[in-house]
């Protein structure tokens, strides 16, 4: 279970408890906010963004196929669900797992322990149905790329600012600040 001060970083990949009555389930953190409306940091204002880690029965119909079944029959390899993000609270995750993303390295022979994923789902904006990639073409988050130095004196507030462009057919542009 969560403790007080148990690190969790963007990336990592949990075992957390689910309030509907599935439990445990495995995630990726893809966010750490707080709710701005309080204001004190404690552990009820910090919610985590969760991207669920599926396996084969939990594919959408179109994606099941016999290929993907025996991949899932071996119980290592599931599936990164970028579709949607599900808000856990701190007292809800277990801890990290063992888990990661395929690579070229890999032998499928291999009997670790370690779960893997090779393929992502996410919801195709132009067909609104679900679609998968290779974990070669993710999304990286900013955290993976940009790791900044630590502040040159202890202390000092540090702002991190990412910036989502964006523009319009009609050639507006604009842009969010997070």
């Amino acid at each position: 279970m969560y403790e007080p001060g148990m690190k969790i970083q963007h990336g990592d990949f949990i075992e957390y408890i689910d309030l509907n009555g599935r439990s445990p389930l495995l995630g990726r953190v893809r966010s750490i906010f707080r709710n701005d409306t309080t204001s004190t940091v404690d552990e009820k204002s910090m919610g985590i963004g969760i991207e669920p880690i599926i396996c084969y029965s939990e594919l959408p119909p179109n994606l099941q196929s016999k290929y993907r079944q025996r991949q899932g029959d071996t119980g290592r390899v599931v599936w990164l669900d970028e579709r949607q993000e599900i808000e856990v609270k701190p007292f809800q995750v277990c801890g990290p797992v063992q888990l990661r993303f395929v690579q070229e390295a890999d032998i499928e022979e291999d009997d670790s322990s370690t779960k893997i994923i090779h393929e992502i789902i996410y919801q195709h904006r132009g067909k609104g149905k679900a679609s998968v990639r290779n974990v070669r073409n993710r999304h990286l988050l900013p955290v993976e790329v940009h790791r900044p130095n630590p502040p040159p004196l202890t202390g000092i507030r540090v702002l991190k600012i990412f910036i989502d462009i964006y523009w319009t057919l009609a050639l507006t542009a604009g842009f969010t600040v997070l």
